[in-house]
């Protein structure tokens, strides 16, 4: 058997993604929760994005105690986006998730989901109920719910039905579906996790359990500054704040019938139309953005 074939032979069904920036607070408890799913079969890459707090020697703990751990540090602090980046692009396996610093799911979590794609082969991605810490499972306001139409416009024009966060992201996914993301290498602009999902969406149809859950920290990156302002390069985003998500969509729409594009655009003017107005209130209410890189 060749190198290049051995190495494929022992890549795990799934690699589950996680970067960290300063989550000594948090990381314990979520490897734990990781390492208790009870499909065991994956391989977690932690890229820690130069952490200056006890990540590191969270880490290393870890990674000397359980073989399934692959940990790297990013000598110098990269970007949320590109520590995102890096560990989908280090993945080695058919089946790939995100998972964020500070987040919970269930044990049953992987093992559920990938029952579900190995046996709807017309499924790109599958998750559980999604909620943040002490919030409620709501499909439509967490923006998980499944997208099922025949037609990917359809799908796509499904997304948009109302401002949502995106628990849909952390996702168990088919990696190869994922590799030709678009916006994989530029992911700096709002909403870019969006896009991710309408790329998914017309790959395939998109899964939400009954059964299982996750549970979304609420002390990520968003939290920490004002996402309008850290993403806003020119006066098109100080207009249209999601210009790019919504442009995406319209490609990726387009052919779709007249009943899903014209709905689907009069969504997007009201996405845009409502992000106009929120970014004044966040200025308002935020301090000045820190620094780039929670993740």
């Amino acid at each position: 058997m060749s190198e290049h074939a051995s190495l494929l032979a022992a890549a795990p069904a799934v690699t589950i993604g996680l970067p960290v920036y300063n989550g000594e607070d948090t990381l314990e408890q979520v490897v734990d929760a990781l390492l208790a799913q009870t499909f065991c079969d994956f391989e977690l890459i932690i890229s820690d994005n130069a952490s200056t707090d006890g990540t590191e020697q969270i880490c290393r703990a870890f990674a000397a105690a359980n073989r399934r751990i692959r940990y790297v540090r990013q000598p110098v602090n990269v970007g949320a986006e590109d520590n995102f980046r890096f560990v989908f692009k280090a993945a080695r396996s058919e089946y790939f998730m995100w998972a964020a610093a500070d987040d919970l799911r269930s044990v049953d979590f992987i093992a559920s989901n990938l029952a579900f794609l190995r046996a709807h082969p017309d499924y790109g991605g599958s998750t559980c109920p999604v909620r943040f810490t002490g919030g409620e499972f709501d499909e439509i306001g967490m923006g998980d719910r499944s997208l099922t139409a025949d037609a990917a416009s359809q799908r796509v024009a499904d997304f948009f039905r109302t401002w949502h966060s995106n628990g849909r992201f952390y996702s168990l996914l088919r990696r190869a579906d994922v590799e030709d993301w678009r916006f994989l290498e530029d992911m700096s602009f709002l909403g870019s996790d969006w896009t991710l999902v309408l790329h998914m969406a017309c790959k395939g149809k998109l899964n939400r359990l009954t059964t299982g859950w996750v549970e979304l920290g609420r002390g990520g990156f968003s939290s920490k500054v004002d996402l309008f302002a850290y993403y806003r390069k020119s006066w098109v985003d100080w207009v249209l704040p999601f210009n790019r998500v919504s442009a995406y969509a319209v490609r990726l729409a387009r052919g779709g019938s007249t009943r899903t594009v014209v709905p689907l655009l009069a969504r997007l003017l009201w996405l845009n139309v409502t992000a106009f107005r929120a970014q004044f209130v966040a200025a308002r209410r935020r301090s000045p953005p820190r620094a780039r890189g929670r993740a």
